[in-house]
């Protein structure tokens, strides 16, 4: 479909690795791409660079934390960050003790506090094979080394994304959720972040 329809931008949302076809079908044709199929770069990341820098297309990251990552560098030159951070919102079943990981049901993994993702999107969350692939996703979008990509704790899911530039200027995307809660916002950076 992508090689027979005349079209300007594709917004390519397919769940998984079939999404990669796409991707690159529209790339070829020099077109661009709204990406929020972030298995794209994470089965084809190398490839997909590679067309981009021979001039093939373009890619806009419109899903969560990219986005916000996007918007965040405002057109700045990527040569001064410092580093981009992700936020990981709840707690995942690797935050259980290993006495008690045999006791989580599904139910409990399906639990979002903040977000209806559906049951594919909750398990990756809650396993942290999202977060994963996400970093993988910046570590393409961004032409980022993945020693300065972080992920940070934030519960209360106001912090979407950060980049920290060479100044230390740090800029962020927030916005409150639909179930946010009125508490203070509270980073958890662990301690080999912050260093």
């Amino acid at each position: 479909m992508v090689n027979e329809t005349d079209f300007d931008i594709l917004l390519n949302a397919l769940v998984g690795a079939v999404g990669l076809r796409a991707t690159v079908a529209a790339l070829k044709r020099n077109k661009r791409v709204a990406l929020a199929n972030k298995e794209s770069l994470v089965v084809g990341g190398d490839y997909i660079t590679s067309l981009l820098q021979n001039g093939s297309g373009r890619l806009v990251p419109v899903d969560s934390e990219h986005s916000a990552i996007l918007q965040c560098l405002g057109g700045e030159n990527h040569t001064a960050v410092e580093s981009i951070t992700a936020h990981r919102f709840w707690r995942t079943v690797s935050d259980q003790a290993a006495d008690r990981f045999e006791d989580i049901r599904p139910q409990d993994a399906l639990n979002h506090p903040t977000w209806s993702m559906g049951k594919k999107i909750t398990i990756d969350a809650a396993t942290l094979v999202n977060k994963g692939f996400e970093v993988i996703e910046a570590h393409h979008l961004f032409a980022m080394p993945y020693d300065r990509l972080r992920v940070v704790i934030h519960p209360q899911s106001i912090v979407h994304s950060m980049v920290e530039f060479h100044d230390g200027a740090i800029i962020a995307q927030m916005g409150r959720s639909r179930h946010g809660t009125a508490d203070p916002i509270r980073l958890v950076v662990p301690a080999a972040a912050a260093a």
